[in-house]
């Protein structure tokens, strides 16, 4: 009997105790809260230096403590953001990042199969071989763009990525925020600059080329009459496109490239077929093409190319999309390759125009391992020989990057740059660009260089030419969606709910983009207009979200006139004490 009443008596303590804590927390949590202001803290990283992206998230960050969340805006440069983004799934507190305004979805060669599967399905996280840095994972999204990328039928294609987007709509695993537009600014000296605008234009579907393609078709540079100089905030460590991330696309070419609508045309391939069954693509390539270094061009490089992409030795950026797509290639002969597919794929010529699938020669790169061309010279000292219309030369690292006019390249390519020599100069400070361009010492820059803020003013600089042209490329606010917090739809949902569009594109990028929630941009076929964007501003929305996420706003609403901190503690003490002494009470009192 005595033993029965011990244990009973080792409950009552327990109970009580455990009362006591549960209170003493709950009043603790009530208390941080309402001193603090917020529910919790987020980090944003945006690229050190960009003042409309800062001004922008300066915005957000005033409308998010309206709902308790506490922003912090984090400068750093683009190796960092982009190595962190890629590499990384822990939060910004543990190494890793929690939202990113500095990254673009390009949708090159037009084809949606490129946003909705390549960038948002759940096996193309980047440790997988993907682009889906946000680390989104949708079961039911992912196979509707499976099964969208398995058909060439438009109109059912269409239909299917509707409802992916109505998917993505009452998600959004990143926010959307504006469709770009790329400002191209000129010495008023320099001749070609309309040469060079309508170049860039029609390459506007591959954003990529465009510094050293649309270059080659300027006349007469500034300081050297056979010179052009491009002032670049930026020089990639990698000089093999195939790596991603590398600022000298447009030194080589791939088999397609897009036309005016996006869609792809011939380029190396002058011409190809699909087999009725859709599942074999041959492509005939042209006969007059040369590498740089004047060795000819033929089906070997087209086969050691994709092979090199898909071997899993190699950290390509499209390994993964290859490898899910290509089954085997032949090359029968010299100027003929056969991919056999895996399965039908209508994306998969548009995903040819992309840079990061330009040909690599295989004479040359084939004598090194593929597990060591991310470190061989070739990518990280000189770039190998190309087939476009500039040759890389040499480079001092962290001042310059030279190229010399190709003579093997052919008409259907271009033919030779008009002029001798360009040059890719390192100048990171944007102000300082500007005055480069204005004192004659550079022929051009371009956006992300240009700021949006100031066009208004270069516009009307009589040492400057200017030009904007639409891009089918978005912008957006992205999450960490294996974040503990962000991994909650309903607050990414709030987060977005308060992202102004309309004064970010209006006030703070002066009317150079376009406000979008959609990460299908409105040019392209698969946009359906008739699905409502959510793209405008509500705070009450932003509220309800919060609400279903599990945060209560009321503690907020008490914060600037709460008691003190310790107030809520002591009164969760002395509840919990009187609770758990009366639960031990009625507990000791029932009947043997």
């Amino acid at each position: 009997m005595k033993g029965g009443i011990k244990t009973q008596t080792k409950i009552f303590r327990i109970v009580t105790l455990v009362l006591i804590a549960l209170l003493f927390v709950a009043a603790y949590n009530v208390g941080e809260v309402q001193a603090q202001g917020y529910f919790f803290k987020l980090h944003v990283y945006v690229l050190e230096g960009v003042e409309t992206h800062i001004k922008a998230m300066e915005l957000l960050k005033e409308d998010l403590a309206k709902i308790g969340i506490n922003l912090a805006i984090e400068q750093a440069g683009i190796e960092l953001i982009f190595k962190t983004m890629y590499e990384s799934k822990k939060t910004f507190d543990e190494g890793g990042w929690d939202m990113i305004f500095e990254n673009q979805i390009e949708v090159t060669g037009g084809d949606p199969d490129l946003v909705a599967y390549s960038w948002f399905g759940s096996e193309m996280w980047p440790e997988r071989g993907g682009m889906n840095v946000v680390r989104w994972s949708n079961p039911i999204a992912s196979d509707l763009a499976l099964r969208a990328g398995s058909t060439y039928d438009r109109d059912a294609r269409k239909e299917l990525y509707s409802e992916w987007l109505r998917i993505f709509y009452d998600e959004m695993p990143l926010s959307p925020v504006y469709g770009r537009t790329f400002i191209y600014v000129g010495s008023s000296k320099l001749e070609g600059f309309d040469d060079y605008i309508k170049a860039a234009k029609w390459i506007a579907h591959n954003g990529g080329f465009t510094p050293l393609y649309c270059s080659a078709q300027i006349s007469g540079g500034t300081s050297k009459p056979d010179t052009v100089i491009m002032a670049n905030r930026y020089l990639s460590p990698n000089q093999i496109n195939i790596f991603g991330r590398c600022y000298q696309f447009g030194s080589s070419f791939g088999l397609v490239r897009p036309n005016e609508e996006g869609e792809p045309v011939p380029a190396l391939a002058k011409s190809w077929e699909i087999s009725e069954d859709g599942l074999t693509i041959t492509f005939s390539l042209l006969t007059n093409v040369k590498w740089d270094d004047g060795v000819p061009f033929t089906s070997k490089d087209v086969k050691y190319t994709f092979e090199t992409i898909m071997n899993p030795d190699v950290p390509a950026r499209h390994n993964k999309a290859c490898t899910d797509i290509i089954k085997s290639i032949e090359t029968p002969d010299d100027y003929t390759v056969v991919f056999h597919l895996k399965k039908i794929s209508p994306g998969f010529l548009p995903l040819l125009v992309d840079p990061y699938l330009c040909m690599i020669p295989e004479h040359v790169l084939s004598k090194i391992p593929p597990k060591d061309l991310l470190t061989s010279e070739w990518n990280t000292k000189k770039m190998p020989p190309g087939l476009a219309q500039w040759s890389w030369s040499d480079m001092v690292e962290g001042e310059y990057h030279h190229w010399v006019a190709n003579p093997y390249c052919p008409p259907e390519l271009g033919g030779p740059p008009k002029l001798k020599h360009l040059y890719m100069k390192l100048i990171p400070d944007r102000t300082a660009a500007i005055a480069a361009v204005e004192a004659g010492e550079v022929d051009l820059l371009h956006s992300p260089y240009v700021p949006d803020d100031i066009i208004d003013e270069l516009k009307a600089n009589p040492k400057l030419q200017l030009d904007v042209v639409p891009q089918p490329i978005v912008f957006p606010l992205q999450y960490n969606n294996q974040h503990p917090i962000l991994s909650n739809k309903y607050v990414r949902l709030a987060i977005n709910s308060l992202i102004r569009r309309e004064d970010i594109v209006s006030v703070i990028l002066k009317g150079t983009a376009v406000a979008t929630a959609s990460p299908f941009p409105k040019t392209m076929w698969a946009y359906d207009k008739t699905i409502p964007e959510p793209k405008e501003y509500n705070l009450d929305l932003a509220k309800e979200y919060m609400a279903k996420a599990g945060y209560d706003l009321k503690l907020l609403e008490a914060a600037p006139t709460a008691m003190p901190w310790y107030y809520p503690l002591a009164a969760g003490l002395i509840v919990g004490i009187i609770a758990g002494a009366s639960v031990s009470f009625i507990w000791r009192r029932k009947p043997e």
